[in-house]
């Protein structure tokens, strides 16, 4: 027999070595489950390399998130379903793919409406989630534009490389319709539309997007110019834990907007991601819908082009994105042709007080709302019209999610409810580069600051930063108002903010600096927020350069003649009136007008060959055949002046675009 005091011991000791052997057997099991997700990502490689065997072009991202995959409507930029559509027929998985083949009308959706509800284990990392259908918040917002929606849907804990953050803007490029980094939103709203082409980009995206998958991208292997083997495919993405199962409801706070949709449905946060910004793990309460990471322990595991499989740790700085020659590192770059440029871009870090998070922002938005339309209501009647929000331009930037009847004027409850939404995220800190740029020419050791607007003071803290050589930093609170149980890393805080930019060494001009009245007011309080040109100003004057279109690429035979505007993505379509779409050439020539005495900096952005002179000298000489490439030169130049000016342009095939 044995004593109550043996049988104890021995308790205790099974006790001890069961929490000894426990964390080996959990390891061993996160290896195990490590395993088959590297497996997964190996297939979905494959399934990528046989996709570009068979169609000549790695998969493309969609349409738009109105859209899921149709089994008519074939591969590449025709097909508005995901990437992870579009590889079905590659992982033995053609019978959901063909769903719905040779349907119409309502039956057509209805048919597409049940593929949004299969899983594909494949799709799924196992330390995260079982395949399954998840609960789909979205669904009371009805069916798209070619599917009926679903109240549980298959998701995906996979992304592929949709590239650096890369605003548009400049060369009269029309940017995209939500936010900068290469998000198409919705796509067309119906077929009519899409045939039409209204709700694409209309812009050249090869230009802007410098991924392998975005909106109806045909991207190939000769096109990743840094190697196969250095270049990211598909990776895991960062998801909040709270949603793992589905979101509680449609708002931002109740759901992950990066994991809202099905997995065949074409959105960019969903299936793509960016990749200037450091890549997060998974953390409960921590929403970082723009970046890779995964729910494993110190890494996340990415595919690259050459179909390996990596894992990669948190701590990489410089990691190899574009389907271009030039490597992009992880923060965002700005280089646009005029003006002194802020650019920000906004991540969110935390939520909730406790070790190592700073707290939200305690806001009472009735009181905020009313000193604002206190302070700017200029005729006393209790409203804040256009006029009146022009006062305060961080209303002016909120104006369109702030208006929720769209009346183009505010009331106190309107601009409540607007501070709430974001106040409501209960996001307490974000990652927040930065990068200031003047005449596209970064801005070394520039002194950034975010001082709250005069209705917020006391609610919101300001955040600083100082730029680098190369004009880049990071905006976060100042040392004296860290929390002490604060993580090291700069990070800023939620709010509206009046924007200031000086520069100890003098190279910002003074109508830039601070030490005037510089200072412009923004809404920060966002997914991603950007200030660009402080101010506005006509450097040149001119009214467009005599063009001569000539049939063939030595400049002649002279076809057509016409004063325009250098502005032109023709993509495989004539130039010109009885001129073929390819081995023709264009000559500009005319005057410009410098209205200030100081250096310019004259942009090309041609795709063959491009030559510019500016008083007989010349500026840029880039006659070998490129595809889309910007070239830049700079000049100095007086006041009153005029100066001659030449460009001269070749196409030998393919897309054509020049712009000045």
């Amino acid at each position: 027999a044995f004593t109550l005091v043996e049988l104890l011991v021995v308790i205790a000791i099974i006790g001890i070595l069961v929490a000894l052997l426990l964390p080996a057997v959990q390891a061993a099991r996160e290896a195990a489950r490590r395993a088959q997700c590297t497996n997964q990502l190996k297939q979905v490689a494959l399934a990528w390399q046989l996709h570009h065997d068979t169609h000549g072009f790695l998969p493309s991202a969609g349409w738009g998130y109105l859209w899921t995959g149709d089994p008519d409507k074939g591969f590449g930029a025709s097909q508005p379903g995901s990437w992870a559509y579009s590889s079905l027929p590659f992982m033995e998985e053609s019978a959901l793919h063909d769903i719905g083949a040779g349907l119409t009308g309502a039956a057509k959706m209805e048919a597409l409406g049940t593929t949004l509800q299969t899983p594909v284990a494949t799709f799924y990392c196992p330390s995260r989630r079982a395949p399954a259908a998840y609960a789909n918040p979205d669904s009371v917002y009805g069916p798209g534009a070619n599917h009926n929606t679903a109240d549980s849907i298959a998701r995906m804990d996979y992304a592929a490389n949709l590239g650096p953050e890369i605003p548009v803007s400049g060369f009269g490029q029309t940017p995209p319709t939500f936010g900068r980094y290469t998000q198409w939103k919705s796509g067309p709203q119906n077929e009519a539309a899409a045939e039409a082409g209204d709700g694409f980009y209309t812009f050249n995206p090869l230009k802007y997007c410098h991924g392998i998958s975005f909106q109806r991208s045909e991207i190939n292997f000769r096109q990743i110019t840094d190697g196969t083997s250095k270049t990211y495919m598909v990776g895991e993405k960062n998801v909040n834990p709270d949603y793992y199962l589905g979101g509680a409801g449609t708002d931002f706070g109740l759901k992950d907007i990066g994991d809202d949709q099905a997995a065949w449905v074409s959105d960019d946060l969903d299936g793509n991601r960016n990749t200037e910004l450091l890549p997060l793990p998974d953390q409960p309460g921590v929403p970082a819908q723009l970046v890779f990471g995964s729910a494993h322990p110190g890494v996340f595991q990415m595919s690259f082009c050459d179909g390996s499989v990596v894992s990669m740790s948190y701590s990489i700085t410089l990691p190899t994105t574009k389907h271009e020659a030039k490597t992009y590192p992880m923060r965002f770059y700005d280089n646009l042709p005029c003006g002194l440029i802020l650019a920000l871009a906004a991540l969110h870090l935390g939520c909730s007080s406790g070790p190592g998070r700073i707290a939200p922002p305690s806001v009472n938005a009735g009181e905020a709302a009313a000193s604002a339309v206190e302070e700017f209501d200029a005729n006393g009647d209790g409203l804040l019209q256009r006029e009146e929000v022009r006062a305060s331009p961080a209303l002016v930037h909120a104006l369109g999610v702030y208006d929720a009847d769209h009346n183009g004027e505010l009331t106190v409850e309107e601009v409540q409810a607007g501070i709430n939404h974001w106040a409501a995220s209960r996001t307490g800190a974000m990652m927040l580069p930065f990068r200031v740029s003047l005449d596209g020419r970064p801005v070394a050791d520039a002194e950034v600051k975010l001082i709250p607007v005069s209705f917020l003071e006391g609610s919101i803290l300001p955040n600083v930063g100082k730029a680098d050589q190369n004009g880049a930093g990071m905006l976060g609170l100042a040392p004296e108002d860290r929390p002490s149980n604060a993580p090291s890393t700069p990070l800023a805080t939620p709010g509206l903010y009046r924007v200031e930019i000086t520069d100890p060494s003098g190279n910002v001009p003074s109508q830039y600096n601070t030490e005037s009245t510089l200072g412009i007011e923004t809404f920060v309080a966002g997914r991603v927020t950007r200030i660009e040109q402080l101010e506005q100003r006509t450097v040149l004057s001119g009214v467009g350069l005599v063009g001569q279109y000539f049939h063939n690429e030595d400049f002649t035979g002279l076809a057509y003649e016409q004063t325009e505007a250098i502005d032109f993505d023709w993509g495989n379509g004539s130039p010109a009136p009885g001129v073929a779409s390819s081995t023709f050439s264009v000559r500009w020539t005319g005057q410009v007008e410098a209205l200030h005495s100081e250096q310019y900096t004259f942009y090309t952005t041609s795709n063959q060959g491009v030559r510019l002179w500016v008083d007989g000298q010349l500026l840029i000489d880039n006659w070998e055949p490129h595809n889309a490439e910007v070239d830049s030169a700079t000049i100095t130049l007086s006041a009153g002046e005029k100066y001659d000016i030449r460009l001269d342009y070749y196409e030998q095939f393919g897309a054509a675009e020049i712009q000045l």
